[in-house]
């Protein structure tokens, strides 16, 4: 995982950026306010039975839906599995630990100084350019996909990918030490 995976910030320009990270603490750290956060009201959109989260015999799709996506806030020790997750994960993840290697890029975090006036650039052209594609709107796809592709080279692609890969570069340097 990258070391700002699950990453949370407050608006550099938020009012009152201290009560923004009281509310962020007390979802984190409080287990009812987590699980109201997370699945909403017990009793109304799930019950707890045999470890699971379940959905109430009364609760009512038209009325009861509920959802978050709080995945960066995640606390393990408040999480309640759902009845409708597999229950054969738990294997998997075994397998998986048994055979995983260490990411070596975890803590690398690029620093985009160099190449911020491409990097706005880029974002304009896959603004403009990429929905089309993406939707299939283009009369001529193949063109488009060329057309696009050109633009980012304009707007200073290569730039930016060169830009990273000397970071990278230079990251594995010292890491490898």
């Amino acid at each position: 995982m990258p070391i700002t995976h699950g990453g949370t910030s407050i608006g550099a320009h938020s009012k009152h950026p201290e009560r923004a990270l009281m509310a962020y603490e007390l979802i984190r750290q409080d287990e009812e306010v987590y699980k109201l956060i997370n699945f909403g009201l017990e009793g109304v959109q799930y019950e707890i039975k045999d470890g699971k989260r379940v959905r109430p015999a009364a609760y009512d799709e038209a009325k009861d839906a509920f959802y978050t996506d709080f995945w960066g806030g995640r606390v393990d020790k408040f999480d309640v599995p759902s009845d409708a997750d597999w229950s054969g994960i738990g294997d998997v993840y075994k397998k998986y630990d048994a055979i995983k290697k260490p990411f070596p890029y975890g803590k690398f975090v690029f620093d985009k100084t160099k190449v911020d006036v491409e990097m706005t650039s880029i974002s304009q052209v896959i603004g403009e350019q990429l929905p089309a594609i993406i939707f299939g709107k283009t009369s001529d796809p193949e063109k488009a996909v060329l057309e696009f592709r050109e633009k980012l080279k304009s707007a200073g692609y290569d730039k930016v990918m060169a830009e990273i890969q000397s970071q990278l570069d230079n990251y594995k340097k010292l890491v490898e030490g």
